[in-house]
């Protein structure tokens, strides 16, 4: 009824009994290129390395070279992040 994901335990579900809450997934892992499985967490991870631009992004991780519908979302990604401060 509230579009939760139904528990592992189905018959406690069905039963009435208590269940324990599903896991969520890691939003890190969660793929923002599906074509080429490339999540947030590779596309952070070749920021730090030194990929600035969303081509420089697509050299490393090859996303947004797919179908192209993940672009802006890298896009949204690379304008969030700031280099951390010096000293």
């Amino acid at each position: 009824d509230t579009g939760a994901p139904v528990p592992s335990d189905r018959l406690a579900l069905l039963q009435g009994l208590p269940t324990a809450a599903p896991e969520a997934p890691d939003a890190a892992e969660a793929p923002v290129c599906r074509c080429n499985a490339v999540s947030r967490a590779d596309i952070e991870k070749a920021w730090l390395d030194g990929a600035r631009t969303r081509e420089a992004v697509a050299e490393r991780t090859r996303a947004t070279t797919g179908c192209g519908g993940c672009v802006r979302d890298v896009g949204a990604l690379l304008s969030g992040m700031r280099p951390a401060p010096v000293g």
